[in-house]
Parts: structure tokens; sequence; C-alpha cells
């Protein structure tokens, strides 16, 4: 246990600078690249993310859960050579249907980050080398190393080149190939070793990756789909304009995830089920406290934070990043019910809950086509409050959680839901006073909260 949160230690603070160093890049993009262009970028990315998700389950998953073998390994590996072939097929098919709606822009595009995603699954599968021996130090090191090393680099492109689509394109080669010769380095250090462990047959790694397929996929599509939509109906510098919105709305919750997460999975694999609900309405009730401050500078200050961060070419952003604010409260609870079934490996309402979301946001979107952003933008939260209401109803029935306090929690988050709507619909003052008043209540329920949290804190410092 105690090498398990050292490592977890580790990974959360290479998580933090890597979300400090994203914070400043995208501070300085922001004054160089447009939304439009941006927007494009989002586009691609986004094309690029379905195709994996469609042609290749997570083969890193499938190796932790093998014996651990050097061949284990080399089958995984295997098995993604066939999954990369369908990866290129599909890009060159992606590419060609969208080049008919979108232009010649998009084609190469999408077949070389075809390419790249071939790349970062094999980099996923070497660092998975390391993962699997509990070593998430180095691992989580070189993704942060370089994604750093990848960030300043554009920075610097965009400096030179100004607002260019290949700025942020030579981004994702950098980040691929940097990634690739860090980690291969594991594979080398691992085939010295010599292993007595029985090795999984191919069939059998064949057939897990395969198990973990939807879960995984309907996932990706939750979370892309909308972007790909959004940029047919709206624009390219709408799309542009919602997701670094989005990425500013972020940032509390990287910070505040990395040391919740860890919180919460040590006690979900080491409590009772009764400890373990009032740790997890604790954990939740922290993440509401810390979070309701965020929420308050978002709405009263919209204009000042967007015009400092990302420059006067983003007021427009100021318009939404009020409402956005929602989805800070909702992301935190919706990742720690998908924790707690990732954590009991019920995989089936994990996927109910992707495909819910993402039927959600099409019907939403489909039925506000001719509305403006601010639709699209309560569509996108709403879809993932229904997500964490189903998730609500069915975790009580399959893992003994009490069902009054796990809908205490979430009645809470609905009725800030709905004043930070009144705020930004009816400009209504009150709605904030309000919130100001359920924080206050926060504070006074969970007054022992602080030193709850710095007792967790000693174990991190200890180690």
């Amino acid at each position: 246990m105690i090498n398990f949160l050292k490592q977890a230690f580790w990974t959360s603070l290479n998580s933090n600078i890597s979300s400090i160093i994203s914070f400043l890049s995208i501070a300085v993009l922001a004054r160089f690249i447009s939304p439009e262009t941006f927007g494009v970028y989002i586009f691609c990315l986004a094309s690029k993310e379905i195709i994996t998700s469609i042609c290749a389950p997570s083969l890193s998953q499938t190796y932790l859960f093998s014996n651990g073998t050097f061949r284990d390994f080399k089958n995984v590996c295997k098995i993604n050579l066939i999954y990369s072939i369908l990866i290129i097929i599909f890009s060159i098919l992606g590419a060609i249907i969208i080049k008919n709606f979108y232009g010649d822009l998009y084609f190469g595009i999408i077949i070389l980050f075809g390419f790249l995603s071939i790349l970062n699954n094999y980099s996923s599968i070497f660092l998975s080398i390391k993962e699997k021996k509990i070593d998430f130090k180095k691992a989580s090191f070189y993704r942060s190393i370089s994604l750093i090393i990848s960030l300043v680099l554009t920075c610097l492109l965009a400096f030179i080149f100004g607002d260019s689509l290949i700025v942020l394109v030579f981004k994702e080669i950098i980040f691929s190939i940097l990634l690739l010769s860090l980690s291969i380095t594991f594979y080398f250090d691992f085939k010295k070793e010599n292993t007595t462990t029985k090795p999984n047959k191919i069939r059998y790694l064949f057939d897990y990756s395969l198990r973990s397929y939807f879960p995984r996929a309907t996932e990706t599509l939750s979370y892309k789909v909308f972007d790909l939509v959004t940029a047919g109906i709206l624009g390219k510098n709408l799309l542009g304009i919602f997701n670094q919105t989005l990425n500013i709305i972020k940032i509390p919750y990287k910070f505040l995830g990395s040391i919740t997460d860890n919180i919460l999975f040590v006690h979900l694999k080491s409590e009772t089920i009764g400890k373990k609900i009032d740790d997890f309405i604790f954990i939740q009730s922290l993440i509401l406290i810390l979070t309701i401050p965020f929420i308050f500078i978002f709405n009263l200050f919209s204009y000042e934070i967007i015009n400092i961060v990302l420059g006067s070419k983003w007021l427009e952003s100021a318009k939404i990043i009020g409402l956005l604010s929602i989805f800070l409260i909702i992301l935190p609870f919706y990742n720690s019910l998908i924790t707690i079934y990732q954590a009991s490996d019920n995989q089936r309402y994990y996927t109910i809950t992707n495909c819910l979301v993402l039927i959600i946001q099409i019907i939403g979107i489909f039925v506000f086509s001719s509305q403006s952003i601010h639709n699209f933008v309560l569509i996108y939260c709403l879809s993932f409050y229904v997500g964490s209401l189903f998730l609500t109803f069915k975790v009580n029935i399959n893992n003994g959680f009490n069902k009054n306090k796990l809908f205490t929690i979430l009645m809470l988050i609905t009725l800030i839901f709905i004043l930070i709507l009144i705020y930004n619909i009816y400009e209504f003052n009150m709605s904030l006073l309000v919130l100001l008043i359920v924080w206050i209540y926060l504070i006074i329920k969970n007054k022992n909260f602080f030193i709850k949290f710095l007792k967790y804190g000693k174990i991190n410092n200890s180690i």
C-alpha cells in the first residue's frame, strides 16, 4: 500500500506540473492562434480519436491484466499491428468522407493523425511495462516531459509562424515521436529480464482486448462526437471558442482530481461498504467546497478572465464561460461514479451511460440546431448530468451505497446547476447569494474536512 501511495504521489506531482505548463501554453498560443484555426485542429483531433477508438481497444490495459511476461508483451504488440492496419484504412476512408464535406485541408491532417495514433498506441504499451510493476513514477514522468517539451516548442513555432494550423499539427508530431522515443527504452530493459510465469495465449489477450472495446469506444464517442456535430452546425470558429473555454473550466479540476481521485481509489479498495460511502460523500463535499469559489470567479469576472488568459480575440468565450462552469461541478461527480464501476469491473452500466450521454447530445443538438452556442453548452452539461443521475440509481443497487447520502450530493449539484442557469439566463444576482449560502452550509456541515484532508496529506508527505 505504501508503495502504491508513493507512486500515486509522483503521478499527481507530474500531473500538476503538466497542468501548469498546459495552462501557460493555452495563454500563449491564444495570442497567436485564432478561434477558427483552433476549431479546425479540434475537429481533426476529434476525428482521429473517434477512428482510433473504433479500430483499436486499449491494449495497454490488456497487457496490465496479463501475466506480465515478455511473451505477453510481444503478443500484445502483434495484436496492435492488426489494429494499426485498421486505423490506417479507416483514417483514409474518414479523410475522403470529410474532404467531400469540408475540403482538402482536412485530408492530409487526418491521415497524419492516424499514423500518430499508431505511435501513441505503441507508446502506451511500452509505458505499461512500468505500470504493470506499479512503477508509475518514470512512466508519468515520460508523459509529462513529452507534453512539456512539445508545448514549449509549439509556443516557439507559434511565435515564428503566427496563426497557422501547422503549428498545432507539429505539437502532435513532436509529442508522439518524443514519447515513443522515451518509452521504448522500457522495452530494452524488459527484454533482458527472465520471467518464469507462464505467458497468456495470444487468443486470450485478443479476447480480453475486445471485452474492453465497447466501454472505451463509447466513452470516446460521448466526448468527441459533440465536437464533430458542433463544427458542422455552428462552424469551426465557435467550436474553437467552446473547446478553449472548456480547457479553462477544467483547470481547477485537473489540480483537484489528481488529489481526490487517489484518495477515492485507495479507500474504495480498502474500506467496508459503510465506510466507502462516508469517504465518497466526504470527497464529493470537499470537491464542491473547493470548486464553488471558482464558479463565482468564472461568473463574476468572465470578461476579465478571458481577456487575461486568452486575449481580446477570444472575448466571445466570456459569454459562455459562466454557463459552462456548470460542468465544473458535474464532471468530478460523474468521473467518481465511473471510477466505482471501473474498480468493480462493471462494464455494462459504464457502456450504457456513455451511450445515454451520446444520445442526449445528438438529439439535443439537432433539436436546437438553429439556436445559439449557449444551448449547445447547456446540452453538453445536461448530458453528463443525466449520465450521473443514471449511475447514481444503479450504483446503489450494485455496490451497496447508501441511497439517501448519495442523493444528497446529487441534489446539491442539481441546486447549484439551477442557480448558475438562472444567473446566466436572467442575470438574477440573488441566485449567486443563494449559492454563497450553500457554500457556507457545506463548510459548516463539513467543518472537520480540513483535518481529514490534512490527515490524508500526511500519508503522501510521509512517503
